[in-house]
């Protein structure tokens, strides 16, 4: 209710999720009423201060929300800088802002489930952009220097014919 009970919040659940790895990014998802009668203003500062906390602790962060408490309750700024979970019931969605997942249904079926699950479709490459900047647990992949450019030759060999010149780089 607060943006001192979001930082509160994220410290209950960063030490939850400490020593673990995700591949996805960790969300955070406001749905209660009595927060929504806050007002836009006030929920997007509990927002920014959840997120801005888990997200200073090394976490790849995003905002979990349907279309029309993104579109109602949440400010321009924190929909640009994290990455958004769509949760839009439609086979069509109208929502008009960028988002990296979008859960389109909660009836679908999957053989060995029983009952109804969620079904979602990712856009993004959320391991391979975690990964390399070490982010959810993970160490920085290497980033390797580049390797010396071969010296130019006084010729060059294509399919069996020599050419004579200098390489040239394009």
């Amino acid at each position: 209710m607060s943006e001192d009970e979001a930082r509160l919040e994220a410290d209950v659940f960063l030490s939850i999720i400490k020593g673990k790895q995700f591949e996805f990014p960790v969300y955070y998802d406001v749905e209660e009423k009595k927060q929504f009668a806050l007002g836009k203003e006030k929920v997007s500062a509990i927002m920014r201060a959840f997120l801005e906390k888990v997200e200073a602790a090394g976490y790849f962060v995003g905002l979990y929300g349907s279309a029309s408490s993104l579109t109602t309750h949440t400010a321009d700024d924190i929909k640009s800088r994290y990455t958004i979970w769509l949760a839009h019931w439609v086979n069509q969605t109208s929502y008009g802002g960028a988002y990296g997942i979008w859960q389109h249904s909660e009836k679908g079926r999957v053989d060995g489930i029983n009952g109804n699950v969620d079904l979602d479709i990712g856009y993004k490459d959320f391991s391979t952009i975690i990964k390399s900047k070490g982010l959810n647990g993970y160490a920085a992949e290497p980033v390797l220097p580049n390797p010396p450019a071969p010296a130019a030759e006084d010729g060059i060999t294509v399919d069996g014919k020599k050419y004579s010149g200098k390489l040239n780089k394009a």
